[in-house]
């Protein structure tokens, strides 16, 4: 448990500093395109967001679930050399596809500008797709240190280009997306470099075949997590005004802030579960992440205001509703991670496809009732309400071959605190009560907390036997 913990600190300054630099950097970008054009941008990067996890195929699941038992650099040679094939070769095939029907969504959404900026970011779609797989086995490895380079480096380069073209260049909403696909060749480019060795071990052809067997169930699993993060962008589009589209834009940037918490613990996790732990163990790591995951959301939410008015100015102040709502779709990102692990470890991908997709569905149909009355708002409160019925879909599933073991009094008592809190704030205007209300909030969540035999959780900390071996 102390290497899970190190390691997700690692991990989490890492993820700091992307949110930490949008942060930053989006109020000059907001200035030099406006709240309209943000809202374009996000739906380029949604695009994106689809077609990422469809290029790298599954890829940074399904090499946990086949890596070896043992974690020598010889034994996964091979076996990451024909993950390398895979993902170039449906790299490129889903870059082909989305440069030929991006002029058709263009035209279904009436937004020509649209079609563009997509091509430009298909063509960089395999530079990104290797990325993603030579940092998904730098972290199999333990290979902390290539991991963080690799993605501080990410975020630089991103940073420093859209400085150059939207800042000085005033290149507009298509300079944000060109030095996206720029980014995504250069750190290609690093992360090639890095992982040179396993490019020419001889390819094993069973290898890529069993990868792209595992994957294939994770692939409408991607489209399924995608409709279910970024399909109301689309939805929107059609029911409410640019304006309100930015301003929803801007609330997931804000609510974005929860990657600090989930992504580090993700990255951390996932390699060592991939050995079984104990119920116990998983019941503690479970209850911890979702007691400091909502309390990193309650103070994302207090200081929303203040946010969103640096970010976007006074355009932006009417996103302040969506944000608690977005905020639960990351945070349940943590929890899924956790209770789809008997999946993975026992090569059965299609639960996390049928979890997701039913969780999709689910969202589908609340943006078709919900938006076209309450727009942005029904948006969020659909991403919130699909969210949750994952993480629920995979325990039940799981339940047969390795279940889970729930502390559901704790989790039940940390969920009423939270929601009782976000619903308080809707009252309290003044960032001082605010402040006020999240200190009584973590009293609350320390009481309780306090409830836990804290004994038994330290023995459990110290014990040498499985949680130093993970």
């Amino acid at each position: 448990m102390r290497r899970l913990l190190t390691t997700t600190s690692v991990y989490g300054f890492a993820a700091l500093l992307g949110p930490l630099v949008a942060f930053a950097l989006t109020p000059l970008y907001i200035g030099a395109i406006g709240v309209t054009g943000y809202g374009t941008v996000d739906l380029v990067q949604s695009v994106a967001q689809l077609l990422l996890p469809l290029a790298l195929w599954g890829l940074p699941t399904t090499l946990i679930a086949r890596a070896p038992s043992t974690d020598g650099l010889i034994t996964h040679q091979p076996m990451f050399a024909g993950a390398l094939r895979l993902v170039i070769l449906v790299a490129c095939g889903v870059s082909i596809l989305a440069m030929g029907v991006a002029p058709l969504v263009a035209h279904h959404i009436q937004r020509s500008d649209v079609a563009w900026l997509v091509v430009v970011y298909a063509l960089s779609l395999p530079g990104a797709a290797v990325y993603g797989v030579v940092l998904a086995m730098a972290r199999l490895l333990g290979r902390i240190g290539h991991a963080v380079v690799l993605m501080v480096v990410y975020v630089l380069v991103l940073a420093m280009s859209r400085i150059t073209l939207v800042l000085w260049f005033d290149a507009g909403v298509t300079g944000m997306i060109v030095a996206l696909a720029g980014t995504n060749i250069l750190v290609a480019l690093l992360a090639i470099a890095v992982s040179w060795r396993w490019w020419w071990v001889t390819t094993r052809w069973d290898d890529v075949w069993a990868f792209g067997r595992l994957g294939l169930p994770l692939a409408p699993a991607s489209i399924a997590v995608w409709m279910l993060l970024f399909i109301d962008r689309w939805f929107l589009v059609q029911y409410v005004t640019p304006l309100v589209l930015g301003q929803y834009a801007i609330a997931t940037v804000v609510a974005s802030l929860m990657a600090f918490v989930a992504e580090p613990f993700k990255q951390a996790w996932q390699p060592m579960a991939r050995r079984h732990m104990s119920p116990q163990v998983t019941m503690w790591v479970l209850t911890v992440y979702v007691a400091m995951s909502l309390l990193v959301g309650a103070l994302i939410v207090t200081w929303t205001p203040v946010l969103l008015q640096l970010i976007g100015g006074h355009d932006a102040i009417a996103a302040t509703a969506f944000v608690p709502w977005l905020l639960i779709a990351p945070l349940m990102s943590g929890v899924v991670a956790i209770v789809s692990m008997p999946a993975i470890r026992a090569q059965q991908t299609g639960r996390l496809a049928w979890a997701t997709l039913l969780g999709a569905m689910v969202n589908i149909g609340m943006n078709i009732w919900l938006i076209p009355q309450y727009g942005a708002h029904g948006a969020a409160w659909a991403t919130a309400v699909a969210a949750c019925m994952i993480p629920l879909l995979l325990g039940w599933m799981n339940a047969a071959d390795a279940a889970i073991t729930y502390d559901w009094c704790r989790l039940g008592a940390l969920i009423c605190a939270w929601i009782g809190y976000c619903a308080l704030l809707t009252y309290l205007q003044p960032i001082g009560y605010r402040i006020g209300a999240f200190a009584a909030l973590c009293v609350v969540v320390a009481l309780i907390i306090s409830v836990w035999r804290w004994r038994q959780y330290w023995a459990l900390w110290q014990q040498p036997g499985e949680s130093e071996q993970v």
